[in-house]
């Protein structure tokens, strides 16, 4: 019986009956399963004890979540049953030399810091983990100020490695970053894989670089030459390595050259798609089209690769020296200055567009590459013999089947059929989010009045859910009660919202807000209203650049695409206010083509 063996168990039988099954459909080897648990059903501890089970018969278990704040929950719960985890955190929040970078984990070298033997013990390491509510962060930065003391630090990232334990559990990019996943590899290659939160295949794993140019677009549009803030944002970072490196001066003033010409040459570039687009050179003109209705604009690669392979020299150099001055930071025991960098975005981006296999466009101020092929995501699953997805969103049987061309016979598809916390709804039909009347005056009327009414009559925390960015933007700016909303700009990091004492937040689908977003306090979720605004269907393939390529490259139908996500997407945010089975919320669903026997997918 299950239950000896986890006492915990008795609490919830039926998550025994979804355990026995995971692992019957490994027995009858099943590649993919796909398990959809609702929130605060207990998937952290089924993922657990399936890996557990299979530890006992010496398989290696890869837990995938998607961000390292999602770790302590697993952390959390092995303590519960009484099992140690092999972990692999974001090396960024876990060494205190690199803390205040923005570097990705493939970019921190350990193999030059002494401190990568200077391990803690696993109890002793568990405990002050315990003592700071699993905040790598803090536990980090406690070990950053003994650096600056000259007390001997410890290394948390190489003590969860060595933990000896069959569970390995990491953030997503070890999953799909194939250099972080050798990584993990060498520690013996997992048997399975369990996938946290799988509906994210649909969302986050597409897009796998981001380069914001707000900045220098609307504070350096024309300016060119040393005036550039491009150019003068890399000579100070690459002043940083000369002095540390002690680079000469003839190959300072050298890339100097090269950094104005390259800085010249990719903010022309960047301007003229935008001058191009919207036919005029007036910055103004083009931050208010952006802004009121954002464009995704397609970026030929070749284009793009030209100015990259004229400056060639400069980015093998700047590769040389980025490179040199990290390992140059961890031989001397000294932390990475500034908090941000800019070079390491660019020697990304040098190397990304090598990539065949991602699609560039320009996404409002941000250049963004996405893998628009979706067998290009499942090959990451390729070395693992079962792969387990779990999600209170997840596909069905026959959407997966269709969305990566997967044969039927090798998914299984288990539902826990657990309702938890109250929801209530109500669907209100004077306002339509079809493309063709969002800017029709009498229904853009109506939804406003829909909005006082509903933030007159209900407490705080009330959370709204628009289809679109640019229409949240359009129907935010006319309203006369904006002093009493929280807007997600895309920029406002997550934490924000935890400081906020606005009654409302106003946020789009497919945003970080809807996955990330946890109100809570004692146990209890704050959130008591959800307001979907509209469908939240993806834009039209006629309106979407980046849909219909994906669209194309996958052989799919846009309306079976746009049904996943817009499910995933109310679920979402649904699930943002159900966190806990004593928590009820009242849920309001705005659009005229809502009915009321679709309310059983979401209620």
């Amino acid at each position: 019986m299950l239950q000896d063996y986890y006492p915990i168990l008795n609490n919830r039988p039926y998550q025994i009956d979804v355990i026995e099954k995971i692992i019957k459909d490994i027995a009858d080897n099943k590649r993919y399963i796909l398990v959809d648990s609702p929130t605060g059903s207990g998937k952290t501890l089924i993922s657990l004890i399936v890996a557990d089970l299979l530890s006992k018969k010496d398989k290696i278990t890869h837990i995938g979540v998607r961000t390292t704040e999602e770790i302590k929950r697993f952390l959390e719960d092995s303590e519960k049953l009484n099992i140690y985890l092999k972990i692999f955190p974001n090396k960024k929040k876990t060494c205190p030399l690199f803390i205040n970078s923005n570097l990705s984990g493939e970019e921190i070298i350990c193999s030059d810091c002494i401190y990568k033997k200077a391990l803690y013990e696993t109890d002793i390491l568990y405990d002050l983990l315990k003592r700071y509510n699993y905040d790598f962060k803090k536990l980090t930065k406690m070990e950053a100020i003994k650096i600056d003391k000259k007390d001997f630090p410890k290394c948390i990232y190489q003590s969860f490695k060595k933990i000896d334990s069959n569970i390995y559990i990491s953030t997503y990019p070890y999953i799909f970053n194939q250099y972080l996943n050798e990584i993990l590899s060498l520690d013996g290659d997992p048997d399975f894989l369990i996938m946290d939160e799988a509906h994210n295949l649909l969302t986050t794993i597409l897009n796998p670089y981001s380069l914001s140019i707000k900045r220098y677009i609307e504070k350096s549009f024309k300016i060119r030459g040393e005036q550039n803030l491009l150019f003068q944002d890399l000579i100070k970072e690459f002043e940083m390595i000369k002095e540390s490196l002690n680079i000469s001066d003839e190959d300072y003033y050298n890339l100097r050259d090269n950094l104005v010409q390259f800085s010249d040459q990719f903010l022309s570039y960047i301007e003229n798609i935008f001058i191009k687009k919207f036919n005029t050179e007036d910055i103004n003109i083009i931050k208010s089209r952006i802004n009121s209705n954002i464009k995704e604009i397609y970026i030929d690669k070749k284009d793009l690769n030209e100015i990259f392979d004229l400056n060639r020299y400069l980015f093998d150099n700047l590769s040389f020296y980025w490179e040199t001055y990290k390992r140059y930071i961890s031989k001397n025991n000294l932390q990475l200055p500034k908090k941000k960098w800019n070079i390491n975005k660019f020697i990304k981006l040098y190397t990304y567009l090598s990539d065949k296999n991602i699609f560039w466009i320009m996404n409002s101020f941000k250049l963004e590459g996405y893998i628009t092929k979706f067998e290009e995501i499942i090959k990451s699953f390729d070395n693992y013999k079962s792969i387990i997805l779990m999600s209170g969103s997840n596909f069905s049987k026959d959407n997966f089947s269709k969305l990566y061309k997967v044969d039927p016979n090798i998914i299984d598809y288990i539902k826990v059929n657990v309702n938890f916390g109250k929801k209530e709804y109500d669907l209100i039909y004077n306002f339509s989010s079809r493309f063709s009347l969002r800017n029709d005056k009498r229904n853009i009327e109506n939804l406003i009045s829909d909005i006082k009414l509903i933030s007159e009559n209900f407490d705080k925390y009330q959370l709204y859910m628009f289809p679109s960015y640019s229409f949240m933007l359009n129907i935010y700016n006319k309203l006369d009660i904006k002093d009493i909303i929280f807007l997600d700009d895309g920029e406002k990091s997550l934490n924000k919202i935890l400081k906020t004492d606005k009654k409302i937040v106003f946020t789009y689908s497919r945003s970080r807000y809807i996955e990330g977003i946890q109100l809570v306090k004692n146990n209890r979720s704050l959130l008591k209203v959800i307001v979907i605004v509209g469908k939240p269907y993806p834009p039209p393939p006629n309106a979407s650049i980046l849909i219909n390529k994906i669209i194309k490259d996958n052989n799919i139908d846009y309306r079976d695409l746009s049904e996943i996500l817009k499910d995933i997407n109310i679920k979402q945010v649904i699930g943002r206010a159900i966190r806990y089975p004593e928590d009820t919320v009242k849920i309001f669903f705005i659009d005229d083509r809502y009915r009321k026997m679709e309310m059983k997918r979401y209620i």
